[in-house]
């Protein structure tokens, strides 16, 4: 019976995997469209030739979208990267606007493993994303970089979309890891004025909403 229940999982998990759904070549199209407009603007450290970016499905129900080094870039630096996408975002209409934040935030992460070194940035950033309380400080150092590159709006409207998918306990995960659309609403008003403070963040990230405003009200009165 043992081995009749493991035969049963292992064919199950096979052809699930077999007719798991794929991206189509015009949802690629439509994800290497903005990638290529973001790395000719406003993430042009990408912009080198040599970068090599590809795009493959993920199938795991709780990711939408991720950014891998390859093993490659990983033991002999070689600059190969990939962004994973679920196609169910597009079974679910994500607008263009909402694709456009969270590519640009997967690719800060790109951005990172780019710049940095296997020893002192990759292997560090993979102990930080083991561990809640550091993956959220990283998650939020990473929004708060779109927030400066102009891009915090955009990132609302998909937390916005995120958000309808989502129970309330995974969205309560999402609004401790990540920046929320309040957030992104007063920050968009801050990086106009007060510029210096978004890059002090970015060192620094406050926990959550009102953290932001008390940061604010002492620099304001200092």
């Amino acid at each position: 019976m043992k081995y009749l229940c493991n035969t049963i999982l292992i064919l199950s998990l096979f052809i699930s995997s077999v007719s798991a759904r794929k991206l189509s070549d015009l949802e690629k199209s439509r994800v290497n469209r903005i990638i290529s407009h973001l790395r000719a603007t406003t993430h042009s450290v990408l912009s080198n030739k040599r970068v090599r970016i590809s795009i493959h499905s993920i199938n795991n129900p709780k990711y939408f979208f991720e950014s891998n080094f390859t093993v490659g870039r990983f033991l002999f630096g070689i600059n190969k990267y990939r962004i994973g996408v679920n196609p169910i975002v597009f079974d679910h209409n994500i607008t263009d606007e909402a694709l456009n934040g969270v590519l640009a935030h997967e690719l800060v992460h790109t951005e990172d493993y780019y710049q940095g070194t296997t020893l002192r940035t990759i292997i560090p950033i993979g102990f930080k994303v083991l561990n809640s309380k550091s993956r959220r400080k990283y998650e939020r150092q990473t929004d708060l970089k779109l927030v400066k590159k102009g891009h915090g709006l955009s990132m609302k409207s998909y937390r916005l979309w995120q958000y309808k998918l989502l129970d309330k306990e995974d969205i309560a995960v999402k609004k401790a890891e990540y920046l929320g659309p309040k957030e992104f609403d007063f920050l968009e008003e801050v990086r106009f004025l007060y510029p210096d403070l978004i890059d002090k963040w970015i060192k620094n990230p406050p926990k959550n909403f009102e953290g932001f405003k008390t940061d604010l009200n002492k620099y304001i009165n200092s």
